[in-house]
């Protein structure tokens, strides 16, 4: 009995962090609920046999339950202390359209002060609003009609807006041109295949130039288009060490247990990723914000 509860339990865990969950609708909502169905079952399997003394079982469950904290926990909101002048900080934050969160977004902003800020799910008057409010410390901004703002304390100047994307080239002082895009996509596959949109991103980015690219993909590390982006396009995930969930917030109720997926990046080519959190910045929204430092080289002033 001991033996069949463990096998189950692995095999759970093996489904819940391997299966490529955005490959279909019926395939999102096993992967959704594969994860809190698998934690219920290691606590009640711990419980069932601490009650009944079956102390080997009870070492197992409890191994299982150590060597799976990392996927079920979120990275821990800390960050270091960057000198700004060698550092290029980026922040990503879907901020659900249905409710109204500038005034956190502001709060996040004056506390962290992050030289770019690329958002979704703002609506008109709250992006009005978010302009009005930090344009002394973001002269520049573009915005586009699917709800998204790009924030900037560089120049930027719109190359193309496609709607579940935005592309600017952002200029910046020690870096030079950087290809900045402000992404909301969605789920990439569909009775027909990749949908267009997606199709029309990736050719945008066979250019091998510096870039950065972040926001809502929709997408999970386990996907195929995860790793297009990252082996055949060549970016790098900023995210280094631990899970980082994002998705869902407070605004779900299934995020009764926490975050447990990872949908929101910040994806960069030819730059140096320091450090990247996640953090709750608003309980008006069912996503989590992602916070990247990017290293920058010094130059020598003659």
């Amino acid at each position: 009995m001991s033996f069949v509860l463990i096998l189950t339990i692995g095999l759970l865990l093996s489904s819940a962090h391997f299966v490529s969950d955005l490959h279909s609708p019926s395939l999102f909502l096993i992967k959704a609920s594969l994860i809190p169905i698998t934690l219920i079952t290691i606590l009640l399997c711990g419980i069932y046999a601490i009650r009944k003394k079956q102390w080997i079982t009870t070492v197992a469950v409890s191994l299982l339950i150590i060597a799976n904290v990392p996927f079920i926990l979120p990275l821990a909101n800390k960050s270091q202390q960057y000198e700004r002048k060698n550092t290029l900080s980026v922040a990503t934050f879907s901020a659900m359209t249905r409710t109204r969160n500038t005034s956190d977004i502001l709060a996040f902003l004056e506390k962290h002060q992050p030289d770019i800020v690329c958002l979704q799910e703002l609506t008109k008057s709250d992006r009005i609003s978010l302009i009005d409010s930090s344009g002394s410390e973001y002269p520049f901004f573009n915005q586009n009609e699917n709800n998204q703002i790009t924030l900037s304390k560089y120049p930027l100047t719109e190359i193309e807006d496609a709607g579940a994307y935005q592309i600017n080239l952002l200029t910046h002082p020690n870096l030079g041109k950087v290809k900045l895009v402000n992404v909301h996509l969605p789920r990439p596959y569909n009775e027909s295949g990749v949908p267009v949109v997606w199709q029309s991103l990736l050719s945008k980015l066979d250019d091998g130039s510096m870039a950065i690219m972040c926001g809502d993909f929709n997408i999970t590390p386990n996907n195929s288009l995860y790793e297009v982006l990252t082996y055949q396009f060549n970016f790098d995930d900023s995210l280094t060490q631990g899970y980082g969930f994002t998705f869902p917030n407070s605004q779900r109720k299934i995020a009764l247990l926490g975050a447990w997926f990872r949908i929101d990046f910040i994806f960069s080519r030819d730059l140096q990723a320091l450090e990247t959190i996640t953090m709750n910045i608003s309980e008006k929204s069912d996503h989590r914000a992602v916070l990247s430092y990017f290293h920058i080289e010094e130059t020598n002033s003659q």
